[in-house]
């Protein structure tokens, strides 16, 4: 099994995700097991003075993880099937609550939420609050340029270029360090939302953005932009679950621990990861 976590058509499709879950709390609830007969998993056992349903929180807006289904009528993706698959075994009820990020972790404090599923990784200050669960998939930060540059040499392939990132998220704290920290003189100009990245790139306004991996791909192969992404090959993001510090919440962390392993022996893992994104992103990529 994966070691545990120890960090942290085009515009019209971003748009839609984006929107679909701004200013609402929404909730979903899915059946985990529904009188299935299928045997329950040794996680089962851990779980079974656990409550029987899990309230799982998202943005609903993280395109093949957690994505709003058109329509508005639920969430679908790689995370929805990868709880799907652990309520079944357990035999435990899921709910989905859609909220925007900034409410999803004051909402696990306050007992709304069981977990979070949001392609969360870990920050020091993470660590101290909550238990993350073992690495369920791996995504790393890319820069995507146009076809014919050059990345192969990560982050010195970019040094005194202009590089366009996200404002207010993950990978512009990252960029900012590495060129802090590889003294690599990148000219860093910030964009409001991921759907204004690539179109940048295209354009020729920015020699490239810098993204994280999955949502990079969704850009080239799913909407088709005539652009390449190069890994950074200096960060590697292990994605887990975080739980609060309760003995409740313990058990069934501990039981998602069990079954997440029962899934990556038996290939399922790896099975739903290549049905969302064409690829096995539970894997730990090379750095």
């Amino acid at each position: 099994m994966n070691k545990p976590c120890s960090l942290e058509k085009k515009k019209g499709f971003w748009k839609w995700a984006a929107a679909a879950a701004v200013g609402t709390v929404l909730a979903f609830s899915l059946a985990g097991c529904g009188g299935s007969q299928t045997q329950p998993s040794s996680g089962a056992a851990s779980a079974a003075s656990a409550p029987t349903k899990v309230v799982i929180g998202t943005t609903g807006t993280l395109a093949k993880w957690t994505q709003t289904v058109q329509g508005g009528s639920g969430v679908e993706g790689y995370d929805v099937d990868v709880w799907n698959e652990i309520a079944k075994r357990n035999h435990w009820d899921i709910e989905w609550k859609v909220a925007e990020f900034q409410a999803l972790f004051g909402m696990l404090d306050n007992g709304q939420l069981t977990t979070i599923a949001n392609e969360i990784t870990t920050n020091p200050q993470r660590l101290e609050k909550y238990k993350f669960t073992d690495t369920y998939a791996w995504d790393s930060y890319v820069f995507v340029t146009k076809p014919d540059y050059d990345g192969s040499r990560g982050m010195e392939s970019f040094k005194g270029k202009k590089v366009a990132v996200e404002a207010a998220t993950n990978p512009r704290l990252t960029l900012e360090k590495a060129n802090e920290e590889m003294n690599l003189g990148i000219s860093i100009g910030y964009l409001d939302g991921q759907a204004t990245l690539l179109p940048a790139v295209s354009n020729g306004q920015y020699d490239a953005a810098f993204m994280i991996k999955s949502a990079a791909y969704i850009g080239i192969h799913d909407l088709k932009y005539d652009l390449k992404a190069w890994e950074s090959q200096y960060k590697k993001l292990p994605i887990c679950y975080p739980f609060r510090k309760t003995e409740k919440d313990d058990q069934i962390r501990e039981a998602v621990n069990k079954t997440l392993d029962e899934m990556h022996k038996d290939g399922t893992l790896k099975k739903l990861s290549e049905k969302w994104f064409g690829e096995d992103m539970t894997l730990e990529p090379k750095e």
